[in-house]
């Protein structure tokens, strides 16, 4: 989808749903980190827009933060499932509407999760946050603590391509909890933050690979507002003070890898720096590699 699509969906999205578009100012960590734009989808808190099967979910008080709070109350019930399957899957479900399913637009989706038990000394008390891209999910796993509030987060990029969010699921298995366990989920604080900027989080270098000529692995994770549309990230290669190579390496959003090619450099057996963004403190990551 092209990057004007993209706006005009995230701007139909504010438009129909309320949401609110923030920059996360610096020493703040509600949703993001300092400097990031933050989606809030205060939607996802509006219980007439979730379905439910073995169990009932409402509003409850606002957070901390003063957003608002669903409420998920799940009575264990070994049986009264399904005919089928007594003891079965209580969940919840949200079908995504136009304009509210970019989600790949973002770096990360994040909320707040607070859980009561009726057993306090229960060692685990599983949850399980899907969400759907089509006929494909991503799942995430959580282990939820007794009366605490967590942060969940999933980073964008885990989620199926080609990244169309059409729906969420919030669900248990009956079968890991003891018949007539009451459960209360709070799920609150919802939204979606990107860094402002293209930003390499994470770079990886590895092993100079010759064969035809000499190639460098090179692994990286691409994050920011508009990265999914190609990127050029500045590139140097340099041997103590002297710059061998300066060049732009087009990327995408998201995880990335690649074989540098370094043939025409000519190298020599030494000790070489690779740095990405030079003289961009902030932004500034350098790797060591060496040519045997």
């Amino acid at each position: 989808m092209h990057l004007v699509s993209i706006l005009l969906a995230v701007a139909l999205y504010c438009c129909l749903s309320g949401c609110q578009t923030v920059t996360n100012p610096a020493g703040e960590t509600a949703g993001g980190l300092p400097g990031s734009q933050v989606l809030l989808l205060n939607r996802l808190a509006d219980p007439a827009r979730w379905s439910t099967a073995e169990c009932t979910v409402d509003s409850a008080p606002v957070s901390g933060e003063q957003q608002p709070v669903l409420h998920l109350h799940i009575p264990v019930d070994h049986q009264g499932g399904e005919a089928k399957h007594p003891v079965g899957w209580p969940r919840i479900y949200f079908t995504t509407l136009d304009g509210e399913s970019e989600w790949f637009a973002y770096d990360t989706f994040t909320f707040a999760l607070h859980t009561q038990v009726s057993r306090p000394d229960m060692e685990k008390i599983p949850l399980s946050f899907t969400v759907f891209c089509g006929s494909k999910s991503f799942s995430q796993s959580i282990s939820a603590r007794h009366g605490e509030w967590m942060q969940i987060s999933i980073p964008c990029e885990k989620l199926p391509a080609p990244g169309r969010v059409t729906g969420l699921r919030v669900s248990i298995e009956e079968s890991k909890y003891k018949h007539l366990d009451v459960l209360d989920f709070k799920l609150s604080e919802f939204r979606l933050s990107r860094s402002p900027d293209c930003e390499i989080t994470d770079l990886f270098v590895g092993v100079p690979q010759r064969g035809n000529g000499l190639q460098l692995p090179l692994s990286l994770k691409v994050t920011g507002a508009g990265s999914d549309q190609p990127r050029g990230v500045p590139l140097q290669i340099s041997q103590g003070e002297r710059i061998l190579r300066l060049e732009t390496l087009p990327v995408r959003r998201g995880d990335f890898s690649l074989l540098l090619d370094l043939s025409e450099l000519q190298l020599q057996a030494g000790q070489y720096t690779l740095t990405v963004f030079p003289g961009q403190s902030a932004k500034t990551l350098t790797r060591a590699f060496e040519l045997k």
